[in-house]
């Protein structure tokens, strides 16, 4: 078992190290300034039983308090107004601060919040690799991780993006974890994905995606022996299984404060904030739309893909089938995996904008194919050493295109469209669009050039 978990750690901690170093290259993105307030609001709710930060500075030293540590939104403010997404995410962030910087002064104010964007990050990459590795081996894992950590929209906002790839690692925990229950029907990794799965559902509600996932497989693995299946399970599995909807539903609500005073009403906005952003508005032009389905995702994904990770994840998704009896029908997993995200905002009546970051969770879907497909490739080759060399060094092209866009990696446009100008010239929706990214780099430039004591509008 060591052995079969050292490369997945090794590549994760490799992960984890190179994004630790370069986090001062990024900015704090548009939509995390509220989340850090609310995040520490809540957190000193519980701590405290505090609604406001009146106390704060006679027991916290000034340098020491959080810039998010604000009474304009504080939780006196969330516990009457909060709505949207759940806020687990917010305090795990908010807790990294209060342990990194407030309370032993290692990290700044702001890397403090952003190592739990790449802790996440890193155990979405540690999932990723383990699951490649445990079901095609060494090789397929390996490539596995280069397409994810190369994927341009993931190693830029695993910086930054405080909902969206944390959202993705632990749906991504929850649907391994559910995979390695299947096989004795362990209630041990059962009890684990009921884990991801609350703290997916206390990010955002898209987890709810991942059960007609796991339903189709389900059905698909045990075909004509699914209701033989479902009375030889143990007891003990049935009764968490039965059990998880309240155990995630508890966690949700015990972790989000303004459910408590008034629960059916408060969630019932909730659902609306979805409902209303995820139906009913086209974001595109018409141009976009055929027979009512939405092709922007489809061809965002198309065009913001290195050339490479999409030859092998066609190579996959091809092997997905060719391959579909092996290791339990787990391809089929992972290619249901990767098309209910991205169908979910396809459908008529169905929303998305800003790219695809509010899907990301089909992005280690993506690289599980791809590291199948290069495994392909190397069985076509009978895995001859050479080849699978060569396959590892053609990841170093999209490596050098991260290096040349960094800190900009989130505005990658591949040749299909003619690279980021001919997204511009295109006018296609989004492009350059750096999630608030690039305000860092226009600052620092200002800071350097402007003269001093200039005043800026």
């Amino acid at each position: 078992m060591k052995k079969k978990v050292l490369i997945p750690l090794l590549l994760a901690f490799i992960f984890f190290l190179t994004a630790f170093f370069t986090l001062d290259d990024y900015n704090v993105s548009w939509d995390e300034t509220i989340h850090f307030r609310r995040g520490q609001a809540y957190l000193r709710y519980f701590l405290t039983g505090e609604k406001n930060y009146n106390s704060l500075s006679s027991k916290v030293p000034i340098p020491r308090r959080s810039i998010y540590q604000s009474n304009l939104h504080n939780a006196e403010y969330f516990l009457s107004k909060d709505v949207g997404h759940p806020p687990i995410n917010d305090e795990l962030a908010a807790l990294s601060n209060y342990i990194f910087f407030q309370k032993l002064g290692v990290l700044d104010d702001i890397t403090a919040y952003h190592l739990f964007n790449i802790a996440a990050s890193a155990i979405l990459v540690f999932v990723v690799v383990m699951f490649a590795k445990e079901t095609f081996g060494t090789f397929a894992s390996v490539i596995s991780f280069l397409a994810l950590s190369t994927y341009p929209l993931f190693w830029a906002e695993s910086h930054f993006n405080i909902k969206d790839f944390p959202l993705a690692a632990f749906f991504s925990g929850f649907i391994w974890a559910f995979y390695k229950s299947l096989k004795n029907f362990s209630v041990k990794w059962l009890s684990l994905s009921i884990l991801f799965f609350s703290l997916a559902l206390g990010v955002k509600f898209n987890i709810l995606f991942a059960i007609p996932i796991i339903v189709l497989y389900i059905i698909y693995r045990y075909g004509k022996n699914i209701f033989k299946t479902i009375r030889s399970i143990p007891k003990q599995y049935t009764v968490l299984l039965i059990l998880a909807p309240v155990i995630s539903v508890g966690i949700l609500t015990i972790s989000w404060p303004f459910l408590w005073h008034d629960w059916f009403g408060n969630f019932l906005k909730v659902i609306n904030y979805y409902r209303n952003i995820g139906t009913g508005t086209n974001y595109q032009p018409q141009s976009f739309y055929i027979a009512g389905f939405n092709f922007f995702p489809v061809l965002w994904i198309l065009f913001t893909t290195p050339p490479i990770t999409l030859i092998f994840l066609c190579v996959g998704i091809i092997s997905s089938y060719l391959r579909r009896k092996e290791k339990r029908f787990v391809s089929v997993l992972w290619l249901l995996w990767f098309l209910v995200p991205i169908l979910r905002v396809t459908i008529p009546g169905s929303s998305i904008y800003g790219g695809v970051r509010q899907i990301s969770e089909f992005v280690p879907a993506m690289a599980l194919l791809s590291g199948l497909g290069a495994y392909q490739i190397s069985k076509w080759f009978k895995n001859n050493r050479i080849v699978l060399i060569l396959i590892i060094l053609i990841f170093i092209w999209p490596v050098f295109i991260l290096f040349k866009l960094h800190p900009n990696e989130n505005v990658y446009f591949n040749f299909l469209i003619g690279g980021l100008k001919g997204a511009q010239s295109k006018n296609f929706p989004s492009w350059g669009n750096t999630f608030g990214n690039a305000y860092l780099q226009g600052i620092r430039w200002i800071n350097e050039n402007v003269e001093e004591g200039a005043k800026l509008s």
